[in-house]
Order: C-alpha cells, then sequence, then structure tokens
C-alpha cells in the first residue's frame, strides 16, 4: 500500500527543508564564512544531532551577524538566536550537512578565495583602528591561523608592525593603509565599525 497523499506531502516538503543550497554562494561568500567559523565559530555532535554554533557580540558585531543570517538564508539554513549576559550572542545551527561542511579548526584550511577567508578571520577575531591606521587580530586557540595569514600578507609586501606570541597567543598588527592599498580584505569585510583593539597589549 502507498502513503497517504498528505504524509507523502509532508515528507516531500521535509525534504525540501533540510536541503543546503551550498551553490547559492558565490566563492567570496564561502570563504568568508570558513574565516568566520575559524574566528567565532564551533561544532560539535550531540547523540543525533550536529550543531554548529557562532558566537558575537550583539551590539558590535550587527553588520558580521547581518552577513551571517544573508548566507545561512542562501544556504536554507535555519537557526537559532540568543543573547546571553554581557551582550553575547549565541547562534546554533542544527544541521549535518552544514556542520560536515564547516573545516577542523585544528587541521588546518586550504581556501579558494584567501583574501575573503581572511576578511571573515578578522570580522570575527580583528580589528581596526581608523585613527591610529592599524588593522589587526589575535588568537589563542588555533595556532596555525596567524602565521598562515602573516605570511601571505607579507608575500603581499605588508609588513607587519607586530607578530609575536605572547603567553600563548599570537599577536598580529599592521598598516591599515597597505591592506586597503595592496589587498581587498577590507573591502570584503562586512563592515564592521571601526574600534579600538580588544587584543591590543602594551608588551
Amino acid at each position: 500500500m502507498g502513503l497517504p497523499l498528505l504524509f507523502r506531502a509532508v515528507l516531500l516538503i521535509l525534504v525540501v527543508i533540510k536541503e543546503v543550497n551550498f551553490n547559492k554562494l558565490s566563492d567570496e561568500e564561502w570563504n568568508w564564512l570558513i574565516g568566520l567559523f575559524i574566528a567565532d565559530g564551533s561544532k560539535a555532535k550531540e547523540l543525533r544531532t550536529f550543531r554548529t554554533y557562532f558566537y558575537l557580540n550583539s551590539k558590535k558585531d550587527f553588520r558580521v551577524l547581518q552577513k551571517l543570517e544573508q548566507i545561512l538564508d542562501s544556504l536554507n539554513v535555519r537557526r537559532f538566536k540568543q543573547i546571553k549576559r554581557r551582550g553575547t550572542l549565541y547562534l546554533r545551527i542544527s544541521c549535518k550537512r552544514f556542520y560536515e561542511a564547516m573545516p577542523d579548526k585544528q587541521k588546518g584550511f586550504v581556501p579558494t578565495n584567501i583574501e575573503a577567508f581572511i576578511a571573515g578571520f578578522i570580522d570575527g577575531d580583528g580589528y581596526i583602528t581608523e585613527r591610529r591606521g592599524v588593522i589587526g587580530f589575535s588568537q589563542t586557540i588555533v595556532k596555525w591561523i596567524g602565521p598562515f595569514i602573516a605570511d601571505y600578507l607579507e608575500s603581499r609586501g605588508i609588513k607587519p608592525w607586530k607578530r609575536l606570541y605572547y603567553r600563548n597567543c599570537f599577536y598580529y598588527a599592521t598598516s591599515l593603509k597597505q591592506i586597503r592599498n595592496k589587498t581587498q580584505i577590507v573591502r570584503l569585510m562586512a563592515g564592521r565599525q571601526p574600534t579600538t583593539s580588544r587584543a591590543t597589549v602594551a608588551i
């Protein structure tokens, strides 16, 4: 006996909802998304549930969040949002295909558009200080990403103003003008408002 017509219709709807439209994203959007995930994302398998998380600041990162949600809409991926104490925004995606598409942060990633990838990463873990003409970032957990970005920028003729490890954290800073003149990174960023660096320390 075949399935009832109504049940088959509901099943078809569920299949359509679960489809993730990776082909809807441009190369720039996909690499920006991965860069942001490396900076501010994580993923975990909980029983039969595959979850991906992004953690942002609900006030400072509103443009980053806007771009992230536009990308998730294009992918047809639903999410749950919650603002916790001190303005931390927690975004959870329960989707196996999206989970599987996100890389293992500790094993490295080879971007197909490196400047879009760096833009996404800096949107998550970086800063721009317009007054001082500085762009930079810091990273503690993902060990390969700092040297990877710094080496690429040096290959473009951009010398670091700061490149060092301090207390198990990688710090990097360089000329914002040089980044703008020699790369497309700032243009590809989501447009975070210039801010004082949370990564700046006296060393």
